[in-house]
């Protein structure tokens, strides 16, 4: 039976009063943590490098969560499980990229899956889009987007969701998905092309 969202999707202050939890090093907190997004860690390394040790990645990854008195779980100040998710996400690409570099793996083909997955080839015909955009530009790209909820939508489609599950994530009629998306898309390929061009630092 498919689990009601309000049993998955936690809100802001819910996620606060978590986060606030495990910083003080409470077990019930991280074993509540690792219940909602271990799983999730562990298919996102698998789909992104399947060559690395995901075990190893993910074990590395929470140890930076405590790593510094949990400065990095400190320093998530605001949002919704959907938010959380997408902040550790881009924590955990960090481990991803660092564990394939000690590997002399090639961590611009991860980036470039991700850009296909996001703008398709048809849609680039400048082709700007796959020039020298690092996964740091890209996400400061996406945190320029004026609208939240593009954030939001554009992320999870970076991270190689469809449309229709963004939808159901995000509780969003699957056209609101589509719509966000494209205006996203068209915005980010002008703020990359700024961003490449050093007209943003």
């Amino acid at each position: 039976m498919k689990k009601k969202k309000t049993d998955t999707i936690k809100n802001e202050a819910e996620i606060q009063e978590l986060i606030s939890s495990m910083v003080k090093n409470d077990t019930k907190a991280w074993s509540e943590f690792m219940k909602i997004f271990h799983d999730m860690f562990l298919g996102f390394v698998n789909s992104k490098a399947s060559n690395l040790d995901g075990d190893n990645i993910v074990s590395n990854f929470y140890f930076k969560l405590i790593e510094d008195d949990f400065h990095r779980l400190k320093n998530f100040t605001y949002g919704d499980q959907v938010n959380l998710s997408q902040y550790l996400r881009f924590i955990l690409y960090n481990e991803i990229m660092t564990e394939s570099q000690q590997r002399n793996y090639n961590s611009s083909e991860i980036l470039e899956e991700y850009q296909t997955n996001l703008f398709q080839k048809e849609e680039t015909d400048e082709g700007y889009i796959y020039q020298d955009i690092t996964h740091e530009m890209f996400m400061e790209a996406v945190m320029q987007l004026d609208n939240i909820d593009h954030r939001k939508s554009i992320y999870l489609l970076y991270l190689g969701n469809k449309n229709r599950e963004i939808a159901e994530i995000l509780d969003k009629p699957i056209n609101t998905i589509l719509s966000w998306n494209k205006r996203a898309k068209e915005q980010l390929a002008i703020l990359l092309e700024k961003i490449r061009k050093g007209a943003i630092k």
